[in-house]
């Protein structure tokens, strides 16, 4: 019997070790597939001035950025979504990282100068020798014009308006995932608006109803928090024109697959979804994949 237990013994310490590697694998970070990004080309006044945006496809946030030479710089936390090789930023994505908080928002001008110097500061990275505060600032003016203009609807009136964000309006992004959280519960509850943030969103965010949000957000993920914070990888980005069975995400990954890499314009209703940019604002400024 002695043969037994130690054979027993062997097999489960194999499995506990099987375990443990499963487990490993499903902590260590995800490889990058394009299909996790939403890339943006960005082109600048100057026939150099040529730069790329990555996005996730999930919430449309900035993950990096290849200057004209095409190497990317990464965001910490994202640097294994983009390509290899790529240089880790040595600053975060957040506004605080950029530009000393989200209250400083409202000194960033967003017109079309400043968006195209955001284009060129993006281009001639290095990672050796760059003016680190200018670099933050164009993250930031692009971070407005690309994902918070998607988001949210006020922000989106501002940009192409070509005017500042509003001190109203910060609210709003600070609290986007609460909302979308919010309105995917009331959703699912028949409109009614009594979730676990809709008094933070009132006192906040002065939001009372899901009828006031939906008034606010361009763009929400399908997903309430608990879910978003569980799995950030399997929540789509959905349009709020989905009444129309419009789903941002899905056509992007369909556009994608089809291996469509063509330049898709501003004028488009469904791509002005991902690239909220006007057309008569940013001519000829935008190509996507």
């Amino acid at each position: 019997m002695e043969w037994l237990s130690f054979a027993l013994t062997f097999v489960v310490m194999g499995l506990a070790r099987s375990t443990l590697v499963a487990l490993v694998h499903q902590r260590q970070p995800k490889p990058f597939t394009e299909r996790q990004l939403f890339v943006l080309n960005l082109h600048g006044n100057a026939s150099s001035d040529d730069a790329t945006l990555a996005l996730t496809r999930y919430d449309v946030s900035v993950a990096g950025f290849a200057n004209r030479t095409g190497h990317w710089h990464a965001f910490p936390g994202y640097q294994h979504r983009i390509p290899a090789p790529s240089t880790l930023l040595p600053f975060g994505d957040s506004y605080q990282d950029l530009i000393g908080g989200l209250e400083n928002v409202p000194s960033l001008r967003l017109d079309h100068a400043a968006w195209q110097h955001a284009v060129h500061v993006l281009s001639a990275a290095t990672g050796n020798g760059d003016d680190v505060e200018e670099l933050k600032r164009a993250l930031a003016t692009l971070k407005v014009t690309t994902s918070e203009t998607t988001r949210l609807k006020p922000i989106r009136k501002a940009v192409f308006a070509g005017l500042t964000i509003a001190a109203e309006h910060l609210p709003y992004i600070e609290h986007w995932y609460i909302i979308c959280s919010e309105i995917h519960r009331a959703e699912k509850n028949g409109g009614v608006w009594d979730g676990p943030f809709t008094e933070l969103l009132r006192e906040r965010a002065n939001i009372h109803s899901m009828e006031e949000a939906l008034h606010i957000v361009h763009a929400t993920v399908n997903c309430t928090m608990e879910d978003l914070l569980a799995a950030p990888d399997h929540v789509k980005l959905c349009s709020l024109l989905r009444r129309q069975n419009m789903h941002v995400g899905t056509w992007a990954q369909s556009e994608y697959e089809s291996g469509h890499k063509k330049q898709l314009h501003a004028s488009s209703a469904i791509h002005a979804s991902f690239v909220p940019l006007a057309s008569a604002f940013y001519p000829n400024a935008i190509g996507a994949h």
